[in-house]
């Protein structure tokens, strides 16, 4: 597998050399860009040099990159991938109905075959229609394949176009690539409960309004507050609540994590569906536990990757959120998640993987790690 790093702070004639040459490089059968957000006029630039490519393209932009036990805000990874990925496009995903949504997986399912296949998939993190392919995925190709991917976008929460594609940059879009080569994923993330479990009583895809029939936000306020034993001002939101995730509730397996991001008239929003009728606990994180879960990502994948582990190419996806939560202490996260500083990845608005046979999920909060094998 070849890999690249390229700066993008001054523009990014660089980034579409790169992807020029390995579009040419007869060795590179299909191409993977992780792109920070710092990267200007994507779609203009853009658009022209990936709609001319004669090779799969898929990929994000994302708060930051990590390559080789660094992070970075300013540069951009070209990663050439030694096995043909079969890529999809679904856009406008907000506005297609379930049908349209399963009918276009549908086709990509159709040509997964037998073999081994890993399904990368980057997906603008403001989507609000992600249940519906995560479900749609899941059930017409199942344990077929492994799964890795992550939620594109940047901290300002804005939409804009932050994938890659060779139908060119998209916005509220999913991009796939289906590859035939040997995928192991580990996901874990280390986050501990500090309160009762609170049944979301209502609900609109990401935005929670009631939790055992009372405000939301009020309930939310009064767990931290009674945690941090002081009054807290939430007019910094994303500060304030960077140590305190929801944690839904999942039979036999870790508690899914979803990250607020703001609130408005007593409703509490979060990066990702939270279910109307779940359960979920108001988790905190202690640093050592999380670092314990980086370790455990790690391990899984490369203890399920088994002989092949000595040739895999490790692929982070870490949530951007664990970074301001952690500060400096994530230099160890990193440490642990690419000891030999060889791997490559992204920093992210959501990580989306299956965890060993679970359900495809799209987890925050969240270390997840692919071992791919090629």
């Amino acid at each position: 597998m070849k890999k690249t790093i390229v700066d993008i702070d001054q523009n990014i004639d660089l980034l579409i050399n790169e992807i020029n040459a390995f579009n040419d490089d007869a060795a590179v059968k299909s191409i993977m860009v992780l792109s920070s957000a710092k990267i200007e006029h994507p779609r203009s630039l853009l658009d022209p040099c990936l709609k001319n490519l004669n090779k799969g393209i898929i990929g994000g932009i994302f708060p930051e990159v990590v390559f080789e036990g660094k992070r970075y805000d300013d540069k951009a990874i070209v990663v050439g991938l030694n096995f043909d990925m079969e890529t999809l496009v679904i856009s406008d995903l907000d506005e297609k109905s379930d049908h349209k949504i399963e009918s276009a997986i549908e086709i990509l399912a159709e040509n997964s075959g037998s073999e081994d296949n890993a399904v990368f998939l980057f997906m603008d993190c403001l989507c609000r229609n992600k249940q519906c392919v995560f479900d749609s995925m899941f059930n017409l190709m199942g344990g077929s394949a492994s799964y890795i991917g992550a939620g594109a976008g940047s901290l300002t929460f804005e939409k804009f176009p932050c994938l890659f594609s060779n139908e060119g940059m998209q916005e509220n879009a999913v991009v796939f690539g289906l590859g035939k080569t040997d995928l192991n994923v580990g996901v874990a993330h280390g986050w501990e409960s500090i309160s009762k479990a609170f049944k979301v009583t209502e609900s609109d895809n990401n935005q929670m309004k009631t939790l055992d029939w009372k405000p939301a936000m009020e309930v939310y306020q009064e767990v931290i507050e009674g945690h941090a034993r002081q009054s807290v001002d939430f007019e910094d939101f994303l500060n304030c609540v960077k140590s305190y995730p929801f944690g839904i509730s999942k039979m036999d397996d870790e508690m899914i994590v979803r990250d607020p991001f703001k609130t408005e008239n007593n409703n509490v929003f979060a990066l990702d569906n939270v279910e109307e009728g779940s359960f979920v606990k108001i988790l905190y994180g202690d640093i050592d536990l999380l670092l314990e879960g980086a370790s455990k990502a790690r391990n899984n994948a490369i203890n399920s990757a088994g002989d092949s582990r000595v040739n895999a190419e490790i692929m982070i996806i870490d949530c951007i959120s664990r970074v301001l939560f952690m500060g400096d202490s994530f230099d160890k996260e990193l440490a642990i998640l690419d000891p030999e500083k060889k791997a490559f990845g992204a920093l992210t608005l959501g990580e989306i993987a299956n965890n060993g046979d679970s359900y495809l999920e799209v987890f925050n909060k969240t270390a997840v790690v692919g071992a791919i094998n090629g």
